[in-house]
């Protein structure tokens, strides 16, 4: 049977700065590390998905 590769995590800005964030920062997992603050996010979920990234968020949305 052949395992899957790991899954690489990536931090969403919303998270802020906490210790799971901050560990993931310094592997340069971070929004912030790989697009600008003010990227739409229709543009930067693309290429996180094409990329084959998890998106760790805690955007709120209203219903």
């Amino acid at each position: 049977m052949k395992l899957r590769e790991p899954f690489t995590y990536f931090v969403d800005r919303s998270l802020g700065r906490g210790l799971v964030v901050e560990a993931l920062r310094a592997a340069k997992l971070a929004h912030d590390d790989h697009f600008a603050q003010n990227t739409p996010d229709a543009e930067w979920l693309v290429e996180i998905g094409r990329r084959g990234w998890v998106v760790l968020t805690k955007d709120k949305t209203s219903v």
